[in-house]
């Protein structure tokens, strides 16, 4: 999976393609792994589990997938996640949850422009219509993203009061980061 990101980012069109194509097949064959899990035997929900794991690892690997310069690869591997987390049962990411959504925030975060903050500051100081505006684009723009989308599916699959306390600690630390 990591090379197929790589490949998906590479400067050649064709091995670009391949990438991409890779990308999907697999894809494809992790939503059909974690989608046996609905059923909800405990050793499908085990290979559902495994397959998410094996999915962040690559995912969230530092320069490749959600951590990835290319702007392309980014959105790509979080439709990935986000397919793959649709079709899987919560029990099956409950454990993984720690990694999952500081990730997600961390990438939505820096996939948005600068330049729209300073736009922001300089519309903040013409008027307060013109910032409310603004920002509220921003938000739009936000919640329209495939991390967001994958935030959603987990917020629907996770179930309430369960391991969201491992959440946490990691959510603590994105947020002593981006102050």
């Amino acid at each position: 999976m990591t090379m197929g990101m790589r490949a998906s980012d590479d400067v050649k069109e064709t091995v670009r393609a391949a990438g991409v194509s890779l990308l999907q097949s697999l894809g494809n064959t992790a939503e059909r792994l974690v989608t046996a899990a609905s059923s909800g035997e405990a050793s499908a929900i085990s290979q559902a589990h495994e397959v998410v794991t094996v999915l962040l690892d690559a995912i969230t690997s530092p320069g490749t997938g959600l951590g990835a310069e290319a702007e392309e690869v980014r959105v790509m591997a979080a439709l990935l996640l986000t397919k793959t987390l649709t079709a899987c049962p919560g029990p099956a990411v409950q454990a993984e949850l720690g990694r999952i959504v500081p990730a997600l925030l961390e990438t939505l975060s820096n996939m948005e422009d600068p330049r729209l903050g300073a736009m922001e500051t300089q519309a903040s100081l013409m008027t307060s219509h013109t910032a409310a505006r603004l920002a509220s684009a921003r938000v739009q723009a936000a919640q329209r993203s495939p991390m967001q989308q994958a935030l959603d599916v987990l917020a629907r699959r996770v179930e309430p009061g369960t391991g969201l306390d491992a959440l946490i600690p990691p959510l603590v630390q994105v947020l002593k980061r981006g102050l």
